[in-house]
């Protein structure tokens, strides 16, 4: 997480050479043709052609350092180029300062002096930015983090420079009369211009993006950061059940202290007074709230406070900030810094059995025995943090690790929250603190969905689950809008026969995955939705919710967050107001080799007259640590239809009317 956005950085470093150096290159010589065109010129053409394939020859031979990451090499190719784009100018000076004339009679002429600025200037950031170099040296990565801001400061005014003069140019004089060989030049230029101007704009969103970043790495100051592994084999809101946690202690970007506690979160329910009433829905499984279910909100800041609010109870600590990271990032981590040796445990760990043996290990009896389930994890955590610090040293190996972990931004697989407001005002900017989006009271046209899952009695058998939903929004009268939203969930587990060729271990995780699923399903809408109607396999849990009788205590948290809870007696939905949303929640259960669905009917607060522009919107949020195939329509016509791997707002793209 620490270095995403170094590495949007040095991508946008990569990307913008790879595909325009040799366009800027290009260019230069187009413009060198066209000086020869005077007969002033005709003496240095030779000179100056020469010196073009010069600079060409440069910018390939840089593009292909920054392919392979070999930035000391390109930082002395854009310093060759530099040089002799000097030494074209004193060229053409010398032939009689033509470029000045033509820039105040020649539009053509005028053009290709922008250019050619424009090609000084990329030379000279290209130069600067080439510099940065996070893998050598003994610096903390804080310093390393430092000095690359202060390059990306020091690029700043030749990259503006560069777009300032692209805005300059007039695209389509410059392929005029040309050859075919410079045909489509005017919608390249275009092209760039666009690119500049977003690069222009970032510059200044990346030095402040980094300033966070340093804050986050304990540039100044130790940072204790509470982690939280959530394992999406079983379900939970903010992305799968807490098993293990860790409390973590960095300063300058180096890790000064990892603490894994053996028994994983259960650890940490010492202190805490045991006549806390847990959420209702959660009394199914435990009637008492405890650290292992803290994130039952879907909101990640709620859910984070609460979590926090438990270890702090427990151990005495405070933290700087939580931060979430599910199982499939130590999967994808694992491919990156190869297999590691457990001896004590008799494996090697890789990225194909880390799951399965993980599961197997921690849930056998020999570990719960043993009081530390967790124990595995404790030992294997402090190797996994040194072959990554390892990996970092590589600049290939880097890059892979950053990837992954903005990837796991995006998908929700790693959250953040911070009480810091600055920061977490920034993780909020990014859409990484897995907020649930509040409504603006000041508009009433907009829907919103946000289907949420907490596996509350089923092993690990997640991993055997899909889910689908689909979403149908039809007109009534009046113009009256109507929700209808069926959710699938499909398992396709299947039992090893006990005859089958099967290891033991293989049998331990089998029978892990494939246990019936007891799901709470939660439905978000725009606050003031009204239920109209639930239907599908309702699961009737009254019976298995559990009491701690006169001497259970509600939390005051809890009270505050979820709102006017009411329930359906018919069909025992519950009904609630939570981050200014209306919620409607049940249970559903699905054996293996089975399928069941709930479908939710509901009146929209708003009607057609309502919607913006006449078109109807919707913003749906995915769930972390699940992928869910996701469909709309309206009114019969398909609005979407796809995988929910990140938020989506949705439009309709076609003018909605009142059918009265």
């Amino acid at each position: 997480m620490f270095e995403s956005y170094f590495q949007k950085n040095l991508e946008k470093r990569a990307s913008f050479f790879q595909r325009h150096v040799l366009f800027f290159l290009l260019l230069i010589i187009v413009a060198s043709i066209s000086f020869f065109g005077y007969q002033r010129f005709a003496k240095v053409k030779g000179r100056v052609l020469g010196q073009a394939t010069s600079v060409m020859q440069e910018f390939e031979a840089a593009k292909s350092a920054i392919n392979n990451l070999d930035f000391k090499s390109s930082r002395g190719h854009f310093l060759n180029s530099s040089q002799i784009l000097k030494d074209i100018e004193q060229e053409l000076n010398q032939a009689g300062g033509l470029a000045s004339i033509l820039v105040k009679i020649s539009p053509k002429g005028r053009n290709y002096y922008h250019l050619f600025t424009v090609a000084q200037n990329i030379s000279q950031a290209g130069y600067i930015l080439s510099s940065a170099n996070l893998t050598a040296g003994d610096q903390t990565l804080a310093v390393k983090i430092k000095v690359f801001q202060n390059e990306l400061t020091a690029a700043r005014p030749y990259l503006l420079a560069a777009s300032e003069s692209l805005s300059k140019i007039e695209p389509s004089s410059l392929s005029s009369g040309e050859s075919a060989e410079f045909a489509g030049i005017a919608q390249k230029i275009n092209d760039l211009k666009l690119i500049s101007q977003a690069l222009s704009s970032q510059i200044d969103n990346a030095v402040d993006s980094l300033n966070y970043l340093l804050i986050l790495l304990g540039e100044d100051a130790n940072r204790r950061y509470l982690l939280l592994f959530q394992n999406n084999l079983e379900m939970r809101p903010t992305g799968g059940f807490i098993g293990s946690m860790a409390v973590l202690d960095i300063y300058q970007g180096e890790i000064q202290k990892l603490e894994v506690p053996g028994g994983g979160s259960y650890d940490l329910n010492f202190g805490i007074d045991s006549n806390i009433l847990s959420p209702k829905p959660l009394r199914v499984l435990n009637p008492r709230w405890q650290t292992q279910d803290c994130n039952w909100f879907p909101d990640f800041a709620a859910s984070a406070q609460k979590c926090a609010w438990f270890v702090e109870a427990s151990a005495g600590v405070s933290f700087d900030a939580v931060i979430a990271i599910n199982l499939p990032v130590i999967v994808d981590l694992l491919k990156v810094v190869g297999e590691i040796e457990m001896p004590d445990y008799n494996a090697v760990i890789s990225h194909t059995n880390f799951t399965a043996f993980t599961q197997t290990v921690v849930e056998s009896q020999k570990s719960r025995a043993s009081g530390k389930p967790k124990q595995f994890l404790t030992d294997l955590a402090p190797i996994l943090i040194k072959k990554i610090e390892g990996s970092l040293g590589d600049a290939y190996q880097s890059l892979q690790i950053i990837k992954i972990i903005l990837g796991a931004l995006n998908r929700k697989d790693i959250l953040l929250y911070s009480a810091s407001e600055n920061l977490q005002s920034w993780f909020e900017q990014n859409n990484w603190a897995g907020r649930i989006e509040e409504e603006d009271p000041s508009i009433r046209q907009a829907d919103y969905l946000h289907i949420n899952t907490a596996t509350v009695n089923g092993g690990k058998s997640d991993l055997n689950i899909k889910q689908e939903i689909d979403q149908q929004i039809e007109t009534g009268d009046d113009g009256v809008l109507v929700s209808t939203v069926k959710i699938t969930r499909k398992h396709i587990g299947k039992r090893i026969l006990e005859d089958g060729q099967a290891s033991p271990e293989e049998r331990d995780f089998n029978w892990l995955t494939t246990q019936p699923n007891l799901s709470y399903i939660r439905l978000y809408a725009p606050l003031g939705s009204k239920l109209l109607e639930i239907s599908g396999d309702i699961f009737d849990a009254e019976y298995l919710i559990k009491s701690l009788g006169p001497q259970g205590l509600e939390d005051e948290f809890l009270q505050q967050t979820v709102k006017n809870p009411l329930i359906i007696e018919k069909s025992n939905t519950r009904l609630t107001e939570e981050f200014g949303k209306t919620v409607f929640g049940n249970y559903l259960r699905i054996d293996p080799g089975s399928q069941g669905q709930l479908t939710f009917k509901y009146k929209l607060p708003f009607t057609i007259d309502d919607l913006k522009e006449d078109q109807y919107q919707l913003l749906v949020q995915k769930q972390p640590g699940i992928i869910s195939q996701f469909r709309c329509q309206f009114n019969g016509k398909k609005l979407w239809e796809g995988k929910l791997e990140r938020d989506e707002l949705i439009n309709s793209k076609f003018k909605i009317t009142n059918p009265k």
